[in-house]
């Protein structure tokens, strides 16, 4: 769900794909499916725990679709809404002397 107050990024490779018996870690750390191994991609299974942590710091939201080769990610961030306008009291006038 899509709204004027969040950010919405999307990823899409054209890899392996992951399998959905391996999609429930694919967030954590030091892991790499199968057929990313076995292909020979490169990477040690930290990419995607680091951007999960980053998104989690900003209360966002991550999630994936995969499959054979291709694998889409959206990624949604609470847009900042910028801080009012501080409210300053009256400045005093002085009527000067003719």
């Amino acid at each position: 769900m899509h709204n004027d107050e969040d950010a919405v990024y999307f990823v899409r490779d054209n890899g392996v794909g992951i399998d959905p018996s391996e999609q429930h870690t694919i967030f954590e750390q030091f892991q790499r499916g199968r057929a990313a191994d076995t292909s020979g991609a490169a990477g040690v299974g930290l990419g995607l725990s680091f951007v999960s942590a980053i998104v989690r710091g900003h209360r966002g939201k991550l999630d994936f679709e995969s499959k054979p080769g291709s694998t889409a990610f959206r990624i949604r961030l609470r847009r900042r809404r910028p801080d009012p306008a501080p409210v300053l009291p009256p400045v005093p006038t002085q009527r000067l002397a003719s």
